[in-house]
């Protein structure tokens, strides 16, 4: 019991480095520079006569960016340690051996029930981003159910089966939603996006099982730079996109532009950052 809670606080640990303390202290102290962007293109001429304090409350929140999704990240890995010590006291074992492929076909039955009927619940009002349900059933899936190898097993064997459902069911969700913002809830929620989100899952761990359990001297330096690389991108991209505002380049030029900028000066910006002592704990939570 007392290694159990030597791990949790070391779990703990970890995770308000890497996951809380860039999304709290590092958008308190540098949000403001990409939400300073995002602000001006939705309400520039609104915000010019307003106190500094009040642009630099506006300035942060608009500069969350790709953090919404490391913050809750964050309650949900709590939530996690949680539902471990309850599955321990009951089954006295962390989680249950799956012994039977058939058992697996049932379980992949069932999941996308739960994500379809995760995705209608706890989904805040305002800012719906955050989807507290289905977020934290997806993560408690991939501890429980998809870790196991013989689910992967049996999602590498019908790998081509659900990769051309991923591609059916999704372009039955563009022929649906097309038009609609892809963000809300309402849109979310429906049974042809999740039956879109849960084939894409199983076509991915499968494919990725098959093909892509290799590693070599690129895929690990990717791997080591991919959370940076996450937390970086967008305010790369609303950067680029800032400066080239007004050229008189075409849509089509500046979209090169800005992906270039995002696969190549992205990871640029995070091997600098890494470089700057207090500045990379505060942004990428890396002490050292």
């Amino acid at each position: 019991m007392e290694d159990l809670h030597k791990a949790a606080k070391q779990f703990i640990a970890g995770r308000r480095n890497k996951l809380l303390v860039p999304s709290t202290l590092g958008v308190l102290v540098f949000g403001f520079i990409p939400g300073s962007i995002v602000a001006g293109a939705s309400a520039g001429a609104k915000l010019q006569a307003a106190p500094g304090f009040v642009k630099y409350i506006v300035y942060t929140l608009s500069g969350i960016g790709a953090q919404w999704f490391s913050q809750m990240l964050f309650v949900i890995s709590l939530l996690l340690l949680l539902v471990r010590k309850v599955v321990l006291a009951v089954q006295k074992e962390e989680r249950k051996s799956i012994q039977k492929e058939s058992s697996v076909y049932v379980l992949l039955v069932v999941m996308f029930f739960l994500l379809w009927g995760a995705s209608k619940l706890l989904n805040t009002p305002v800012v719906e981003s955050y989807r507290f349900g289905i977020y934290t059933v997806a993560f408690l899936l991939g501890y429980y159910v998809f870790s196991q190898d013989i689910v992967i097993e049996v999602l590498k064997k019908w790998r081509f089966v659900s990769t051309l459902a991923a591609v059916v069911s999704g372009v039955y969700f563009i022929y649906r939603a097309y038009g609609i913002y892809y963000g809300h809830s309402s849109l979310l929620s429906t049974w042809y996006a999740n039956l879109f989100t849960y084939c894409m899952i199983l076509a991915i761990f499968g494919m990725f099982a098959a093909y892509g359990d290799k590693k070599n001297a690129v895929t690990e330096w990717l791997g080591k730079i991919s959370f940076p690389v996450y937390i970086l991108h967008i305010p790369v991209i609303l950067i680029a996109l800032s400066l080239l505002q007004k050229s008189d380049l075409s849509v089509g030029a500046q979209y090169v532009i800005v992906a270039f900028a995002a696969y190549l000066l992205t990871p640029l910006a995070a091997l600098l950052i890494e470089k700057i002592p207090v500045v990379r704990y505060l942004i990428l939570g890396i002490r050292h």
